[in-house]
């Protein structure tokens, strides 16, 4: 989902891909963003990316599936 993101058109989303890859800390999608540095064309998604890629990203995609299933249940809240 957040790889769709990166790769739209729209440059909301693309930015709004990588804040979700810097608030989740996907070091999984590192080499795709420095990829996209060199060819993103719109400041705020440049903003974002340079942002993301100046903080040690340190959580896998895994890593992230893993802990939202922590907890996880079939049975409603109440």
């Amino acid at each position: 989902m957040v790889g769709g993101l990166i790769d739209d058109a729209d440059p909301r989303l693309r930015s709004h891909g990588v804040a979700a890859i810097h608030l989740f800390r996907l070091a999984d999608f590192r080499p795709r963003l420095s990829t996209l540095q060199q060819v993103e064309t719109d400041p705020w998604v440049q903003y974002e990316i340079e942002r993301c890629l100046s903080e040690d990203l340190t959580q896998t995609w895994e890593d992230f599936a893993a802990a939202a299933m922590d907890g996880y249940t079939d049975e409603p809240p109440f």
